[in-house]
């Protein structure tokens, strides 16, 4: 199976399957921006936070958030999320302020127990391995979609959406059709 272009994290048997990941151990880097964090934690608790930190290509910090780690993996906006620290900026470097606005603009940011990840609506399509039947979850701000993936005896596969999804478009003809996610 092969996800992209849907702006939405996919995860199937509880692993995330697209997205950059990044942690303290391993930065993303993206558009001449980096992104590095300090451990997420384990367990939960009502306060946990992680702290995330932007850096630009000369490796100065311009930016850093805190946002909530809960129970389910929460999505977001990486500018919604860095709004007050683009507004600080650019009091003091406005050229860099407007290149982290620009830049962060369409970016999602995942955050979860299990890690971080940031998305960007042109990346690549990321293919894997899909035992079926299988269940997906797909991760957007504000909501999460299940998704049951099953193949049919005639040798097509059905994706099954929960309500309101399930009647919110056509069924697509016989033959080859892409469902992206």
């Amino acid at each position: 199976m092969c996800v992209g272009a849907g702006g939405g994290f996919v995860a199937g048997s509880g692993v995330l399957l697209d997205g950059v990941a990044f942690s303290e151990s391993s930065r993303a880097e993206r558009g001449g921006f980096t992104i590095d964090a300090d451990s997420v934690p384990g367990r939960l608790c009502m306060r946990c936070r992680a702290t995330i930190r932007l850096f630009d290509t000369a490796g100065k910090k311009l930016a850093e958030i805190q946002p909530r780690v809960g129970g389910e993996p929460r999505v977001s906006s990486l500018y919604s999320n860095l709004t007050v620290d683009i507004a600080r900026l650019r009091k003091t470097d406005p050229v860099a302020a407007g290149a982290l606005e620009s830049w962060s603009s369409d970016l999602r940011l995942l955050v979860s127990r299990e890690g971080l990840r940031i998305l960007a609506p042109e990346m690549q399509p990321v293919a894997f391995a899909l035992q079926l039947p299988a269940r997906l979850t797909v991760y957007w701000p504000g909501q999460s979609q299940p998704v049951s993936i099953r193949h049919e005896p005639d040798g097509r596969l059905e994706a099954t959406f929960l309500p309101p999804w399930r009647l919110a478009s056509p069924p697509a003809e016989r033959g080859a059709a892409r469902l992206a996610l």
